[in-house]
């Protein structure tokens, strides 16, 4: 838990920016709090201004001047210039809390980035029987909810004032927009949230062993049981996951686990990892077999005849050659109780499983949601920090290369990387001649290419402004397959984005190829718009 801290800037309170005397800031303070001719509510500038103390100019400076000193004393925003804070400090909003209110409530949405002027905060997590674990305390300076950014905002702790507060407050959309206009910002919010993963994972750890109810429930299985640290995930989640399916397998001596996660797009639940299973890979309907009943109901089975319950799929054992004849099932659920997959324990090897090997496969079904949402974030911090050192790759590519030429070669490998994808194009676009030109790299070879926009998919981004995602180019009009011909090239899915000036004019389009796992999809379109907006820079100056 963090030590108070002495006084430093952050605390500082706006009079103290503003170039007033005592007597007016007294008076503006004491109208304030008795809430005399409608003052209750009012903030302190709006009465200074009311009472002509200070002028607005001078208020709107001394509270930019306020918010950036706030953030300064930020960690994740220490190492930024002035011109870099003044452009942050425009996204945030002052708010105030009482005392005793909450701020944020435990596996709710809250879109916000809060950091704190003046006051303190508590961090508790609500568990079993009500019971409240306080996590920290928070002080002047220090930032609440940057991990949420990466998680659509869904808490995973309460926060509430011990005492009235002032806090800045920024909606994670804001920051996205300031993120990919100031590539410094992006680099320093995703550094110190990179740099606290494992130290957040850790106290999070530190916490739920500590808990009373908790450590009833676990009895013998901290051995068994890891919290994912930053070290770990960089290995990738299909390593812890085995270690977790391994250790209840062991504990509740079952034939064979399975921890099946479902596929968001079409609902099936899939094998993710397995003990006892081999190297097969099992995907399951919703709603079928016992797995996706537990599934559909979010409730955990205890089956100790599989052939004798209804639900059971017996046409599961025929394809897989298993001999399934106990069965515990239980559900997995992520950030605000989402249902995310679901673990299966199978066959005890002497007797049937009970309610001990039942509270096991809770535990464990939890253990793999923490697992998984951890692998989650760990993958979305790494994969913003990546776009926004793309980001700036490409700004240099473009300030630092003389001609079009050059940046339209060096930009696919950027591209290509950043993407996961086999190929990418930047095309200028001629609108005079309805063309599109570009020099393409590829193999040590170099194409120059000039068609009519008419025959490219970037020619239909281009001419309509549109972004263009296809997953099946020769079942979609707009693409035309005989440049996969003249090139021995077949192109399996396209995303396009057009290239506009500062104007809104479309100058080009840049082109992706090929996503080599999968299809492109909506963080692919973002990243894509993000470069999108830097080359319209370079096409504009040397077209």
């Amino acid at each position: 838990m963090a030590a108070e801290p002495s006084i430093s800037p952050s605390s500082r309170r706006l009079g103290e920016y503003l170039e007033c005397s005592n007597q007016a800031l007294q008076a503006a303070l004491t109208k304030q709090g008795s809430g005399q001719n409608g003052a209750a509510g009012k903030r302190l500038g709006e009465l200074l201004l009311e009472d002509e103390a200070v002028s607005l100019d001078a208020l709107l400076a001394g509270i930019q001047a306020q918010r950036m000193d706030r953030l300064r004393a930020c960690p994740l925003f220490t190492s930024l210039s002035d011109n870099d804070l003044a452009e942050l400090s425009a996204v945030f909003q002052e708010v105030s809390v009482l005392s005793e209110q909450s701020l944020i409530t435990q596996d709710d949405r809250d879109p916000y980035l809060y950091v704190l002027g003046s006051g303190r905060l508590e961090v508790f997590r609500t568990g079993e029987e009500e019971s409240e674990t306080t996590l920290a305390r928070v002080f002047p300076g220090e930032p609440v909810g940057e991990m949420g950014y990466f998680t659509n905002g869904v808490r995973s702790a309460s926060v509430r004032a011990l005492e009235t507060v002032q806090l800045l407050r920024a909606s994670y959309e804001d920051l996205t927009d300031c993120f990919e206009s100031n590539a410094n910002v992006a680099t320093a919010f995703m550094d110190v949230v990179t740099n606290r993963l494992r130290r957040t994972n850790l106290l999070y750890q530190e916490n739920q062993y500590r808990h009373p109810a908790t450590n009833r429930r676990l009895g013998h299985l901290a051995e068994f049981i890891e919290f994912p640290t930053s070290e770990a995930l960089e290995q990738g989640i299909e390593a812890l996951l085995q270690q977790l399916v391994r250790s209840i397998s062991h504990l509740t001596d079952a034939e064979r686990v399975t921890l099946y996660l479902i596929d968001p797009k079409s609902g099936d639940l899939w094998s993710r990892v397995g003990e006892g299973i081999g190297h097969r890979d099992v995907r399951i309907s919703a709603g079928e077999g016992i797995v996706g009943w537990v599934a559909t109901h979010a409730e955990l089975v205890n089956v100790a005849d599989a052939a004798e319950d209804e639900r059971f799929d017996r046409e599961s054992d025929q394809r897989t050659g298993w001999r399934t004849h106990s069965v515990v099932c239980a559900p997995v659920h992520g950030h605000g109780d989402e249902l995310i997959g679901v673990l299966e324990v199978v066959n005890k090897r002497i007797g049937i499983f009970d309610e001990h090997d039942e509270s096991l496969v809770r535990v464990f079904a939890d253990q793999a949601a923490i697992t998984a949402e951890c692998s989650n974030l760990y993958r979305d911090v790494v994969r913003s920090h990546d776009r926004m050192a793309a980001l700036l790759d490409v700004a240099t590519i473009v300030t630092q290369t003389q001609d079009l030429t050059s940046v339209m070669k060096e930009i696919g490998a950027e591209l290509n990387e950043l993407l996961g994808c086999e190929r990418s194009t930047l095309f200028a676009y001629d609108q005079d001649a309805k063309e599109m030109w570009s020099v393409i790299a590829d193999g040590g070879q170099t194409e120059h290419l000039r068609v009519h926009a008419s025959s490219l998919v970037a020619g239909y981004s281009a001419i309509t402004g549109e972004v263009v995602n296809i997953h099946d180019p020769y079942g979609d009009q707009r693409f035309n397959p005989e440049f996969d011909r003249q090139r021995d090239f077949r192109t399996r899915n396209v995303l396009c984005v057009p290239v506009v000036n500062r104007r809104g004019w479309v100058v080009g389009a840049v082109q992706a190829d090929n996503k080599i796992e999968g299809s492109f999809d909506d963080e692919d379109v973002k990243v894509l718009r993000a470069i999108a907006s830097q080359l319209g820079v370079a096409i504009v100056l040397n077209m």
